[in-house]
């Protein structure tokens, strides 16, 4: 690994524990740190992403069930998000084999499928 990848590895990594450390200790529904959606804020409706900083907070305290009942959408992000960042950073066999599948157009034309779907649902069903 070069000095630089190594360098942006740690930083990246520093700043997402920073960031679980903010969720981990802060519940979105009582403080006033976190943003509110503006999307729900001017139309009522739910945004795809609605809910994920309180599923966020809930997962981070093993309470998955209520972390998917805030935002089921994550099941599919955060996996998504984990196996691109992990092809992103890895530069071995491992890495170009996650890419052939993860870091695809049809791959990312599936998730925007997926994430407009699940946009139009939750507010149809109130999910």
């Amino acid at each position: 690994m070069t000095r630089r990848r190594t360098i942006i590895t740690i930083t990246v990594t520093a700043i997402a524990l920073a960031a679980a450390a903010v969720y981990f200790f802060n519940n979105p529904e009582q403080s006033n740190i976190f943003p509110r959606c503006p999307i729900k804020m001017l139309t009522g409706y739910d945004c795809p992403s609605c809910g994920a900083q309180r599923a966020l907070h809930a997962a981070l305290h093993g309470n998955i069930a209520d972390a998917i009942r805030y935002n089921l959408f994550l099941v599919v992000a955060v996996p998504f998000f984990l196996l691109a960042l992990a092809a992103s950073l890895l530069k071995n066999r491992v890495g170009r084999a996650i890419s052939l599948h993860i870091l695809t157009p049809r791959a990312g034309f599936a998730y925007i499928a997926l994430y407009i779907i699940w946009w139009i649902t939750r507010n149809i069903l109130s999910i």
